[in-house]
Formats: C-alpha cells, structure tokens, sequence
C-alpha cells in the first residue's frame, strides 16, 4: 500500500508539471468578434482566447483563455484560470470575475458592475477578499508569499479542527483512501470535473440576484469546505503511514499535513494560480475518499 501512495502523489505532481502546456492554448486562434458585429447570446470557450471589437448581446465567459474588451459586453465577462483586459472602447454592463488571472482596466473604460481582481499586474479573486476584509491598505501590503503563508495556516486551522470534530468520519476516509487509492482518485477527479462544469452556471444565476457577485464569493468559499475535509483525509492516512500505530487524532494528519502544505506553500509562493492546481489535485483524492465512505461512515476494516 505504501508503494501505491508514493506512485499515486507522484502521478499528481506529474499532472502539475505537464498540465502547464495543455492548459496554455497556444497556436489556437482567438475567438474574434469584430468591429460593427453583433453576437446575440452568450460567447465561451474552454482553452480559446476571446477579443470582443464589437458588441456580444450576452455574457463573455473562458476557462482558461484570455478575454480582452475594447467593444461592448451587455451581460458578464468572466474567465476562471485566464487574464481579462478592459480596453479604452470598452463597455461592460455586468461584472467582470477573474478568479486565478489578471485584471487589466484602461481609466476609459465603462463598467456597470463590480470587478473581483484589483485593477493591475496580478491580482485575482483571492486578493479581492483580502480587501474586502483588510482594506485597500492592509491588503496591499500582502505579497504573494505571504498570501501563500496564510492560506496554508488557514487551511491546517481548518484541517485540525476536522479532525477534532470529525476523528471517526477522518479515519473512516483516510482507511478508505488506503484500501482503494484508485477508485478514490477517479471518484475525486469526475467530482472535481462535475464542480468544474456546474459553477458557473450556479455563478450565473447568483450574479444575475440584488447581491451580485458577493453571493458567487461565497458560494466559492463554502465550496473549499470539502476539498478541505479531502486535503484532511489525504493528510490523515500520509500520517497513519508514517506512524503505524493509534495515537492523537491530531499527531498523524499534522504529520501528513506537513509535506503537503510545504509542497502547496513552495508552488502558491511562485505562482498562486498553480499553487492551487496542486491543491485541488490533492484534495480530490481525499474527497474521493470520502465520497467512497459515505462521509467516512462505512470504510474497510
């Protein structure tokens, strides 16, 4: 079983390393909608780049393309792993949702809506929460490692917390984890895929209520929940490995949680966008686990 879990967390760095060339897009022409067209409904693409010249009667949405708008955008224009660009001809009358890109606006440009990603080189929807909760100056102050930094604490806060809560459902995961690490990865990775597709369709609706995007952030953080409860059990059964015997609920998963989180730290801190591509790969593991195990209820001897 030891060798299954080293062979299974080096297929998940592998994914990292060589998911960057597959996710760029290159040599795939940028979906145009030209000067003096109009392109009633939505406009979306997965891995193409979008350039709005004209006008798009709908929303503007990629997942890992770049979105640039010097026409006129009459819903949202929302990309979740690319940079968006408001021109100085552009017109948005929605919001505009950058979760892991960039957000660049040109002083010209008209918005009707919210923007979640500061204005500028680098930021993205996590730097917008530490505004709304630190202030422009506070949040200002934080660079990318340190950002790094605090969601790792976070993340092991939350992690231990699980686990003095949730010490049977936890163990029942992690053995699970253990007996079937296979089966734990695909339930994980489809769960992850089926999250991926149904977002921003929940996204779309929440952003089109009174609130706005608010509600989208906090949608997307009750989201992390079981990722996080995932991440706890991957730890839990890494430190049941190292250990091989009964002890604290809390000494295996802060002992597994250890590799994990510096791995996330290391990577978050060159590029937070990879950093949580790692995660998520991580995670889903675990939260195939859990799935498996009915919450960690029914988990092999």
């Amino acid at each position: 079983m030891k060798a299954r879990f080293i062979w299974l967390l080096a297929l998940l760095l592998a994914c990292v390393c060589f998911a960057a060339p597959a996710y760029a897009g290159e040599g795939e022409p940028a979906l145009e909608v030209g000067v003096g067209v109009v392109m009633p409904g939505n406009v979306s693409t997965v891995r193409q780049d979008v350039v709005i010249n004209g006008e798009v009667q709908g929303d503007v949405t990629s997942w890992l393309g770049n979105i640039t708008v010097n026409g006129r955008v009459r819903g949202d224009v929302v990309s979740y792993s690319g940079a968006i660009s408001l021109g100085s001809g552009a017109q948005v009358d929605g919001h505009v949702l950058a979760l892991s890109g960039q957000v660049q606006r040109e002083p010209a440009a008209q918005l009707s809506g919210q923007v979640i990603g500061n204005v500028g080189a680098g930021s993205n929807a996590v730097a917008s929460l530490l505004t709304l909760v630190l202030g422009e100056s506070g949040a200002g102050r934080m660079s990318q490692g340190s950002l790094s930094l605090g969601l790792a604490l976070a993340a092991l806060l939350t992690m231990g917390g699980l686990a003095l809560v949730w010490p049977r459902r936890l163990e029942g995961a992690s053995r699970t984890l253990v007996a079937l690490p296979g089966r734990s990865l695909a339930l994980g990775l489809v769960t992850a895929l089926l999250t991926l597709l149904l977002v921003p369709l929940a996204s779309g609706v929440l952003a089109a209520t009174l609130l706005g995007l608010p509600l989208v952030l906090a949608l997307l953080l009750l989201l992390q929940l079981p990722y996080l409860a995932g991440l706890a059990a991957l730890a839990q059964a890494l430190g049941q490995r190292m250990l091989r015997g009964p002890n604290h609920p809390l000494l295996p998963l802060l002992l597994g949680a250890a590799p994990l989180l510096l791995a996330l730290l290391a990577l978050g801190t060159l590029a937070l966008s990879w950093g949580a591509v790692l995660f998520y790969l991580l995670a889903s593991v675990g939260l195939g686990a859990l799935i498996l195990s009915r919450g960690g209820a029914f988990a092999p001897a």
